[in-house]
């Protein structure tokens, strides 16, 4: 018995060796993980709010985006009115001009003839028509002549 004893102890010493090691192991390895576990826990939640302030940013330029369309819209809509009216602004002074200059130039008692009772279409004055044309066909043969030459 006194020689099954000591191979025992010694049998027992290595086993008792490593399962010292293994459990003092999961202890440190439990202390490693547990501050990696905080440490993630604090990316996490960091990452988390810093998502809610982007998702909240990006809501805030949403809102604006659609105001800017809205005015733009409503920018756009003004737009046509205005450039509406100047057209027609714009064509009224032309009517009222060239019936005003045109009536004046009948009433002065020159080259055009009235068309209508309105007075608003007029002509050349057949004789004066008659001497525009004249000097048409004139400067096209001088512009013959000056070709020819050439």
């Amino acid at each position: 018995m006194k020689g099954e004893a000591p191979v025992r102890r010694s049998l027992l010493r290595p086993a008792g060796r490593i399962i010292v090691l293994i459990c003092g192991g999961l202890v440190f390895s439990g202390c490693v993980l547990s501050e990696k576990y905080e440490a993630e826990k604090a990316r996490s939640l960091n990452f988390q709010r810093l998502l809610a302030q982007e998702e909240k940013r990006t809501g805030e330029l949403d809102n604006e985006v659609k105001r800017t369309k809205r005015e733009l819209a409503e920018y756009e809509t003004r737009n046509r009115e205005l450039s509406a009216q100047v057209q027609a602004v714009r064509e009224q002074l032309a009517r009222e001009a060239g019936t005003v200059s045109h009536r004046k130039l009948e009433d002065a008692g020159a080259f055009v003839v009235s068309l209508d009772a309105e007075r608003s279409w007029f002509r050349y004055h057949h004789l004066f028509a008659d001497v525009l044309a004249a000097c048409a066909v004139l400067a096209l043969a001088c512009y013959r002549m000056a070709i020819t030459r050439r």
